[in-house]
């Protein structure tokens, strides 16, 4: 916010030089009134030498012989000003800090496919890892075979539309095609919506360059093992901590247990802990029961989640509770 304060101070004060340059329309309407007193005759027209013609000393000073290029200048002033302050501003709202359990991607995934199908029948190669919903490209960042299901720190810029990084290979198999449109990768008979990646839906393995572009994904710079979460299990009970370990406060973290049903599968979710973290701070839970009843129907523990998000940090762990 404070940067785009300063953007929009600094666009106003351009704007403001501008109009000042504008030579004022009162003069010339004036000119066009009639004027009872007799007119001088025009005196012949004179043109300076190169000596004495008026110099320009800085950008704003140009001679007034020269108004159509003073236009021009000013105008390509604006373009360039607005243009600059945009990508600034665009460019430090990218730069994140994302933090989560790195898995791999794998082909035909329901949630976090490493390749797609597209429209013209090729395969193409997307992201290898994710963080949360968050895809990851790794690009040439290399990371120790150690940090894979671990909880990471990955620093990177946010960017929108996967076709940047997609790489096109080869055919399609005439199997692969069969097997996705006659739905033998979906064995289960009714599969919820969370369950599957939102640019292939229910068509796994399938998408288009269309919805690509409305996916996101984090470009990597560097990953480090994130140490400021803990989940364990003992004596029938689980309990999960975070510390925030980064450079400030976090104003809205949330601790929450994820229930899935027996039977056809329904989510459940317990708040155990939402508020700010101060720098330093941990925060630790303990869930309260491996299985609750909700409506005469049993819910078994899941996952722990760790939500958040602020500044430029986000805050999407999600761990088993069960090995």
């Amino acid at each position: 916010m404070k940067a785009n304060t300063i953007h929009a101070l600094a666009l106003a004060t351009t704007f403001i030089s501008i109009v000042k340059q504008i030579p004022s329309t009162k003069s010339k309407v004036l000119a066009l009134k009639p004027n009872n007193q007799t007119q001088k005759p025009k005196e012949p027209r004179t043109f300076l030498s190169s000596t004495s013609q008026p110099k320009c000393e800085t950008f704003w000073t140009l001679p007034k012989c020269d108004i159509k290029k003073k236009y021009m200048r000013i105008i390509l002033l604006l373009c360039l000003s607005v243009r600059f302050f945009s990508v600034t501003s665009y460019a430090e709202e990218k730069k994140w800090a994302i933090t989560g359990i790195l898995a791999e991607n794998y082909p035909m995934s329901w949630l976090h496919p490493s390749e797609y199908v597209l429209e013209d029948g090729y395969l193409y190669k997307g992201a290898s890892h994710h963080i949360g919903q968050i895809y990851v490209h790794l690009g040439s960042v290399k990371i120790p075979a150690d940090l894979l299901d671990k909880t990471v720190v990955a620093y990177g810029t946010l960017e929108k539309d996967l076709n940047q990084i997609i790489v096109r290979g080869e055919k399609a198999p005439a199997n692969t095609e069969k097997k996705i449109a006659s739905g033998e990768v979906q064995p289960m008979e009714q599969i919820r919506s969370d369950w599957v990646a939102t640019e292939t839906g229910f068509s796994i393995g399938r998408s288009t360059k269309r919805k690509l572009e409305d996916v996101w994904f984090l470009r990597v710079n560097r990953v480090e093992e994130f140490k400021g979460f803990t989940f364990a299990r003992k004596d029938g009970q689980s309990q999960a901590s975070f510390t925030n370990s980064f450079d400030h406060d976090l104003k809205d973290v949330k601790i929450v247990a994820h229930y899935e049903s027996e039977g056809k599968p329904s989510p459940a979710y317990e708040t155990l802990f939402s508020g700010p973290v101060a720098k330093g701070q941990t925060v630790s839970k303990v869930i309260p029961a491996a299985t609750i009843d909700i409506e005469k129907r049993k819910y078994h523990l899941q996952s722990v989640q760790v939500k958040g998000r602020d500044e430029n940090v986000m805050i999407m762990i999600d761990c088993k509770a069960w090995e």
